[in-house]
């Protein structure tokens, strides 16, 4: 048994990363964690924008389309290893690098952000208390669609029309 002390309160849920050897979560401290899984010492950590974590982080896999014996293709040439989706109730939107804490991109919306993100055919999608969805390529951080509700999104959104 290990423990782990952040710089504040952790109210995000872990996630399993680097296949099962560390985990990844949330502080208040406005830092994502990365922990060895076995001994609980600290593999990396990052501050992926402004505002305290809230959010469970969301682990997006190489998505792999096809395996032969000398070859394998994935949809996403460009996501080259996991990448942890994250928000912060600062409105700042991330993706980071499961292997080394290194952001890979990152967008405000300029709303506190307190679901988990969603990662939907190689989009990321968040939502903010504000009723702002905004989905993102997973892996280049570009914008590929907004939508403003008339209600405060405290829960994920889901949507089956992804452009």
């Amino acid at each position: 048994m290990w423990s782990f002390v952040s710089g504040n309160m952790i109210k995000s849920s872990p996630v399993l990363v680097n296949n099962g050897l560390a985990v990844a979560f949330g502080s208040y401290d406005e830092y994502l964690y990365c922990v060895n899984a076995q001994n609980g010492e600290l593999v990396w950590k990052v501050k992926p924008g402004l505002g305290a974590i809230y959010s469970s982080p969301c682990l997006v896999l190489k998505n792999v389309m096809g395996i032969d014996q000398s070859n394998v293709s994935t949809e996403d040439t460009l996501l080259s290893t996991g990448v942890i989706l994250i928000g912060t109730l600062g409105g700042t939107c991330a993706a980071v690098s499961e292997m080394d804490g290194r952001i890979l991109w990152s967008h405000d919306i300029q709303a506190p952000v307190f679901t988990s993100s969603l990662n939907y055919n190689s989009r990321a999608l968040f939502s903010s208390v504000k009723g702002k969805v905004k989905c993102f390529l997973t892996n280049s951080g570009e914008e590929r669609y907004k939508r403003k509700f008339g209600y405060h999104l405290y829960i994920p959104y889901i949507s089956l029309y992804l452009r």
